[in-house]
């Protein structure tokens, strides 16, 4: 499966707005860079599981993982637990794959 940048663009997008403002307001750029780092790797890991766009998205801001306390991947990597949620799909790959 492929990752269609294009199309996640503007998802993306709504994601940088909203983080760019934050990190404006409270002078903090370091979190924002973080944060956006994981959310791309989270993505393209995600994006080899789930090709299409709006599913990937909604997974990705509205979908708790039991595995992981309860948490959706946004909350994850917004708490700085990317790392979780990348072994987290990589074990569903692994899985599909196996």
């Amino acid at each position: 499966m492929t990752f269609r940048t294009d199309e996640l663009v503007k998802h993306i997008g709504f994601f940088l707005q909203k983080q760019v403002a934050h990190s404006l307001a409270g002078g903090r750029l370091e979190p924002f860079r973080a944060s956006m780092v994981g959310e791309s790797a989270v993505l393209r890991v995600a994006a080899e599981i789930e090709p299409r766009p709006d599913e990937l998205m909604n997974w990705y801001r509205q979908v708790r993982i039991c595995q992981l306390g309860n948490l959706t991947a946004e909350m994850l990597v917004s708490m700085g637990r990317t790392a979780e949620v990348l072994e987290f799909l990589r074990s569903i790959s692994e899985r599909e794959q196996g």
